[in-house]
């Protein structure tokens, strides 16, 4: 015991306890009354099991999660349903991460990541890049395990699931959040619509002034129109085939419509004008990538029907595929044929939003959107100094990262990320703790 008994006549009780994070702290509870005692409680932890934020301003912004109050590395197990269409020959094996059978019903497979590895990185190892990247690399070898995963027949719902888990509960970057939890890759300029995903088009109509006036070629051009949001979710069609669709009523009652393709010959085509034109055929498929344009044309401009200048949608039956289109599209060589290409018309902008908690209050911000974001939007983010937070409480949905392989899914019990476990870290004059991404349904309350 750290001390002698503390008594209550209340339900509450403070004590100070110096911080050694060597020790394991618990606290048991006893009724007593006068000289009866009654029968022990059993032990409960003082420390709590949370997402906790990193303090070495010379590593890159970052975050992991700990199960003792020393926070040390550990070996990370992800419990999966089914991910294959088959079951493999064999399990893959890319050194930060390594899947094996479960041996807890109903999951079917479980993926470690190791708290040390032979060479390389391991998940636990960080340094100062914002994305860990390169060879033998958390990304190059998540990566292979991707495509070894691809190889073996990963289902399309499989990898979802896996994507889920990983960027979740995966010790990561403030930029790899996005990477692995939001199908955000900045690299490639591509963002993996995943399921929960709110996309946002920002149309443009065209004005046009005529040619009389001498400011025509200054006012004649795009303006401003309307901004629908369309919900991104997971669809099982007739044929029992998993997809991403878009308005999940659209994405039943197209299947017994004849959507007519986009037009295409040449590299050119026509191009969407709402979000009906995404339900075509051959556009309904299990994986769906925004790809925007390294050269976007200007607010003066007519507009151009060749899709590697707009912000164009790819949808593929298979990653490759998405892959090679991507690699099409970023070469200017616009007659696709590995997948299904879809662009608005009218110079329109895609955003990628999630739908968040604030205070009870839901929220759909873009994706990229910070913890600090959404506190400037309510006027409590304090400046970028170390200092400890107090009052405020943040929970990330654990989806389908389940670490404990119990056979029961229990609502609620996320992951806390502990924003007031220590002094609040200046990465940089601009870079703290509160530039942790959101991802879809984490929640931030505060007091106040």
């Amino acid at each position: 015991p750290v001390g002698p008994p503390a008594n209550t006549s209340t339900t509450g009780l403070t004590t100070a306890l110096a911080l050694d994070r060597s020790k394991r702290n618990t606290v048991v509870v006893r009724a007593i009354a006068g000289t009866w005692a009654g029968k022990p409680a059993a032990a409960v932890d003082l420390f709590e099991a949370a997402l906790y934020l990193s303090t070495n301003p010379a590593q890159a912004p970052h975050l992991g999660p700990a199960n003792a109050m020393n926070l040390a590395a550990y070996d990370i197990e992800l419990y999966l349903p089914n991910l294959f269409s088959s079951p493999p020959a064999d399990l893959p094996d890319t050194v930060a991460f390594k899947m094996r059978a479960s041996d807890r019903a109903p999951y079917a497979y479980i993926l470690t990541m190791p708290k040390t590895v032979a060479s390389g990185q391991s998940v636990w190892d960080f340094n100062a890049d914002p994305v860990r990247s390169g060879p033998d690399s958390v990304r190059d070898r998540y990566g292979k395990l991707v495509s070894a995963l691809v190889d073996r027949g990963v289902t399309a719902a499989g990898l979802q699931a896996l994507r889920m888990a990983v960027g979740r509960a995966m010790p990561q970057t403030f930029a790899e959040t996005l990477l692995y939890g939001g199908g955000l890759d900045l690299a490639d300029g591509v963002v993996n619509l995943q399921p929960g995903t709110v996309l946002q088009v920002a149309y443009e109509a065209y004005q046009y002034l005529g040619t009389a006036s001498p400011y025509a070629s200054y006012l004649n051009g795009y303006v401003g129109a309307t901004v629908t949001t369309y919900e991104t979710g997971s669809v099982v069609d007739a044929n029992g085939r998993w997809l991403v669709g878009f308005d999940a009523f659209l994405a039943q009652i197209a299947q017994a419509m004849n959507i007519e393709a986009p037009v295409k010959a040449q590299g050119k085509q026509a191009g969407a004008g709402g979000i009906t034109d995404a339900f075509f055929l051959n556009f309904r498929q299990p994986f769906v990538r925004i790809v925007y344009p390294s050269d976007f044309p200007g607010s003066g401009s007519s507009g151009t029907p060749f899709p590697s200048y707009n912000l164009a949608l790819l949808a593929a039956p298979t990653l490759a595929l998405l892959d090679a289109a991507t690699a099409d599209l970023r070469a200017h060589r616009d007659q696709i044929d590995t997948a299904a290409v879809l662009y608005f018309r009218g110079r329109a902008m895609l955003t990628p939003c999630v739908r968040v908690t604030v205070n009870d209050e839901t929220r759909v911000v873009p994706l990229g959107t910070t913890v600090g974001n959404l506190l400037e939007s309510i006027g409590q983010r304090p400046p970028v100094l170390g200092l400890s937070f107090a009052g405020i409480r943040f929970i990330r949905m654990a989806g389908t990262a389940n670490t404990t392989g119990t056979a029961r899914y229990a609502f609620g019990d996320d992951f806390p990320v502990r924003f007031d476990w220590d002094t609040n870290v200046a990465y940089s004059a601009a870079v703290d703790w509160l530039n942790l991404p959101v991802l879809a349904g984490d929640r931030l309350w505060t007091q106040g």
